[in-house]
């Protein structure tokens, strides 16, 4: 993140100290609005630690025009949505919990039953999520990634399956770490 996402660590950082310069906007002042797929994305990008995702719905706030939160979700089946991302470019007091009331009446107006979502416990332990009166479920354990060159990719990349096509050298009798670890792949 460091490397890739400098500005997006230092926001976080400053967040977490509760040192955070941003404008303050306050969620109630600001309009509900369903911003494009891209428009989306790039705000991902400029705002998120994690960037971009794939997601199917979209919901954003803006304030004197201009977008400064939103919530993404991810369709899994026809009943269940996840949550995959919140971000903002200022410090939204209520933004979360005003963009959550609105995505989950749409949401459950298309007969969703269930929102789920994941708290990357790296960053925060959380806390916005049981605030807003959300359900602790399970925590999972801790998994590993790979580094390609200087960049950690998802192990969901590389499953066995793909290796053949992925690796310069590929062996059918090794396990996926074995032909990762024989192309000098690290986890």
């Amino acid at each position: 993140e460091w490397v890739y996402r400098k500005d997006q660590v230092k926001s976080k950082i400053r967040s977490i100290l509760g040192v955070d310069n941003r404008n303050v906007v306050y969620a109630r002042k600001c309009n509900h609005f369903k911003p494009p797929k891209t428009t989306s994305m790039e705000f991902l990008e400029l705002n998120h630690i994690q960037g971009g995702t794939s997601f199917s719905m979209s919901f954003g706030l803006s304030f004197n025009g201009e977008m400064v939160a939103l919530m993404t979700f991810k369709k899994r089946t026809d009943d269940v949505y996840e949550l995959t991302r919140y971000a903002t470019s200022a410090r939204v007091v209520g933004g979360f919990t005003r963009l959550f009331s609105r995505a989950k009446g749409e949401l459950l107006g298309i007969g969703v039953k269930r929102i789920v979502s994941f708290a990357d416990l790296r960053y925060s332990e959380g806390d916005l999520y049981s605030s807003c009166g959300w359900t602790h479920e399970y925590n999972t354990q801790p998994d590993y990634q790979y580094v390609i060159g200087d960049k950690r990719v998802r192990k969901q990349n590389y499953r066995r399956s793909a290796l053949a096509r992925k690796l310069e050298n590929f062996d059918e009798s090794l396990s996926e770490k074995e032909n990762m670890e024989m192309n000098g792949i690290s986890r």
